[in-house]
């Protein structure tokens, strides 16, 4: 599965992930289809139709971009500059961010000011 995804062309990831987009901003924001949904006396999970359009909606949204995301990530095409800067080498700890200020001090530990600024205590 894989290697077909990183065999795909890019315009043809791009036109499949539009093409989900689109359907789901026409189900979001044209109300003939609301409309037609809310006549509709049927249960879909427990919910009455017109309330799971949205959910639906909503789900089919959420599961694309967490497709989309998983696609660039198997294609090699994520941007690592930002993750890295995001969990990197050189993230803060968690211990320096629960204490400040004069405390921190007295502690012998940084701040994440200090942190960021190159202050050494």
């Amino acid at each position: 599965m894989r290697n077909f995804i990183r065999m795909l062309n890019k315009k043809v990831i791009n036109g499949v992930f539009v093409g989900i987009y689109t359907a789901c901003l026409l189900f979001a924001v044209f109300p003939p289809l609301y409309f037609w949904a809310s006549g509709s006396t049927a249960t879909v999970l427990w919910m009455p139709f017109a309330v799971s359009y949205w959910v639906i909606d909503a789900l089919m949204v959420s599961l694309s971009l967490w497709a989309l995301y998983w696609v660039e990530s198997v294609r090699g095409e994520l941007d690592e500059s930002e993750t890295e800067a995001a969990h990197g080498p050189h993230a803060v700890p968690a211990a320096a961010v629960a204490t400040s200020g004069a405390g921190a001090a007295a502690m012998g530990t940084t701040t994440v000011s200090d942190t960021l600024t190159g202050v050494t205590r």
